[in-house]
């Protein structure tokens, strides 16, 4: 069987080019038909249907393990005419990472023929030396190898990479079996090939936000008042409850109960005016120091 059609190894779809939403699980499901195109040796199905993988597979959702595996045989099929070693290499080494029992049914990949061969040589060592790519960010942002938390690639096969970085896809997802959707983080996906270098070089990162040695000072200013306000409102507190205390006959031994139940009522009320004071000032110092400085 001859396909005619060129590999595209690293194409994905931008996030300005995805469709309006991915529905859940279509990835999959495009991967699946390419298989079964493959496997028909029906050739303008199988264009169709890696065509649309592509497509797709940058405007995901995040991919479970089982997904990626099923991408990457179909990755790796689209491989095979023309000829690409690497690329066929790469993907049936991802294969068997997350498949390790795997195997080929004979109608399509009959014993002793290129395709066969392929998949004995993945179970064997690499013949590259492998370059990993750490996590970009230095691992700020979540990064996901083939549907797993990871913090770097190895570089010994590929990988189905992605990035919840806010500035992907937008996807919106469906469920299997209906009701609500929901609408995915948008991320980063990108296939990554041995040799092919790191896509993420030159990614924008987040940063931690500066504070300046004013604004700072603020801050510091802003929680000073905040204790006072702390300190004024337990103030308060007590002399409330002591001059409860009194007229409830509670604290005996008290001369002249009405002028110090008097006091402590006036002091309560000093404290809660303080409290409220400070309260407000540290509000309003705070505001000043994150908006300003």
């Amino acid at each position: 069987m001859q396909f005619l059609f060129p590999i595209l190894a690293l194409s994905v779809a931008s996030a300005s080019e995805c469709p309006t939403f991915v529905p859940y699980g279509a990835v999959t499901a495009s991967a699946e038909e390419a298989i079964r195109a493959f496997r028909a040796w029906d050739e303008d199905a199988f264009a169709t249907a890696s065509d649309t993988l592509r497509r797709d597979l940058g405007c995901t959702q995040a991919l479970t393990a089982d997904e990626a595996a099923v991408i990457h045989l179909a990755l790796a099929l689209d491989a095979v005419s023309p000829w690409d070693k690497v690329a066929l290499d790469a993907h049936l080494r991802a294969v068997l990472a997350l498949w390790p029992d795997f195997i080929l049914p004979a109608d399509m990949a009959p014993p002793g023929g290129p395709l066969d061969l392929a998949l004995r040589s993945a179970r064997g060592p690499v013949s590259h030396t492998p370059v990993p790519v750490a996590a970009p960010c230095g691992g700020a942002l979540p990064f996901d190898i083939d549907g797993e938390q990871a913090s770097s690639w190895s570089g010994e096969r590929a990988a189905i990479a992605q990035v919840f970085d806010g500035s992907g896809s937008t996807t919106i997802l469906f469920n299997p079996g209906g009701g609500t959707s929901s609408v995915n983080p948008a991320m980063r996906t990108e296939i990554l090939l041995p040799g092919a270098g790191n896509p993420f070089v030159g990614m924008s990162c987040p940063t931690k936000p500066v504070v300046s040695p004013a604004g700072r000072a603020l801050l510091l200013t802003s929680l000073g008042l905040g204790l006072a306000g702390g300190v004024a409102s337990g103030y308060s507190a007590w002399h409330s409850a002591q001059a409860d205390a009194i007229a409830a006959g509670e604290v005996a031994g008290v001369q002249h109960p009405a002028r110090t139940i008097e006091t402590h009522r006036e002091q309560a009320m000093v404290g809660t005016d303080a409290m409220l004071l400070f309260a407000f000032t540290s509000i309003g110092v705070g505001a000043t120091a994150m908006f300003v400085f």
